[in-house]
């Protein structure tokens, strides 16, 4: 049975109403508006807690005289590691001054990992329109894919073979890492569409476009607005299973396509159409099929756009490059 304990620093009396772990306790009568006082703190606990959380992390991280009892103090918080870390990540990039408490903390979480400027325009109009957290996410992301087109321009020139993994943009993976962005800012597929990719290609040129099933739509939209055609694809068959709502995923596919006539591979240069490889960082693609592209194409001058890691020979563009 739970009992009061009078002066226990961990409950809250408002008013004659004691707020403790388990539920309200009442001091005799009270009145409408002690209730109502009550129950508006209540109100804003709930959407506080995750700053109030965020903030004393911080402070006790900023005191190194504590030693161990730091660490031992998280220890005793009964929530997961990543939550805690999560929350202090955000408290520590959107200081007190540039909180807005007429959205929720995942609002701002939201914003979270762009500069201070952006995230604060990002978060007045949020109020002002009433966004939803997932209408704040898709504004936000959009930005950091246009800034990112902004700041990188294409590469002069023009190249007779393109090789592109665009970062898809998946409405329904909203994980904190997808959140964060840490790999590509994700991009609408208007906004890869929109890329000026046909500037690039020569007359007679050949795209080979990275595609995962659910967005092989998307990737033919991408082909045509590009002013290729599409001609084939190739599987990249993976060591492990992924995930998917009717069927899990263990493949991608690598579309090929052409503009104006670009040369065919001779007959000993052609790749089997399905290649078996380890996955192994987050959306990297094997480095056997830079091994098959320039195989196919020896002279050709390339091109990769979304690059990760430059590969000799190639013109890199992105984020990474």
């Amino acid at each position: 049975m739970t009992e009061l304990v009078k002066d226990d620093p961990r409950n809250m009396t408002i008013g004659g109403m004691t707020l403790t772990a388990t539920g309200i306790l009442c001091d005799g009568p009270i009145s409408f508006d002690d209730w109502r006082k009550a129950g508006a703190f209540i109100e804003r606990c709930g959407g506080a807690v995750q700053w109030w959380i965020g903030d004393w992390l911080l402070y006790g991280e900023g005191r190194p005289e504590w030693g161990d009892k730091y660490e031992k103090a998280i220890e005793a918080f009964d929530r997961e590691y990543g939550t805690l870390a999560n929350y202090k990540s955000v408290a520590k990039q959107i200081e007190f001054s540039r909180r807005n408490e007429n959205l929720t903390f995942n609002h701002h979480l939201q914003v979270a990992y762009l500069p201070a400027p952006d995230a604060d325009a990002l978060l007045e109009q949020a109020e002002q329109h009433d966004w939803s957290c997932a209408v704040l996410r898709k504004n936000a992301a959009d930005k950091k894919a246009r800034d990112t087109l902004e700041a990188i321009p294409l590469p002069r020139g023009k190249y007779n073979l393109i090789y592109a993994d665009p970062p898809w943009r998946y409405d329904f993976a909203q994980s904190d890492s997808r959140k964060i962005e840490n790999q590509y800012p994700t991009m609408e597929v208007d906004d890869i569409c929109g890329m000026g990719i046909t500037s690039k290609a020569a007359d007679d040129a050949v795209l080979f476009l990275w595609a995962t099933s659910p967005k092989l739509v998307e990737a033919m939209r991408v082909i045509e607005a590009w002013g290729f055609t599409y001609t084939t694809c190739m599987v990249w068959h993976k060591d492990k299973i992924g995930m998917g709502y009717y069927a899990r995923q263990k493949h991608e596919l690598l579309l090929i396509a052409i503009c104006g006539r670009p040369d065919v591979p001779p007959t000993d240069a052609r790749p089997e159409s399905v290649i078996q490889a380890a996955r192994t960082e987050h959306s990297k693609k094997p480095d056997v099929f830079y091994e098959v592209i320039e195989k196919m194409y020896p002279q050709a001058k390339k091109l990769e756009l979304f690059c990760r890691s430059p590969r000799k020979g190639w013109t890199a563009w992105g984020n990474e490059a």
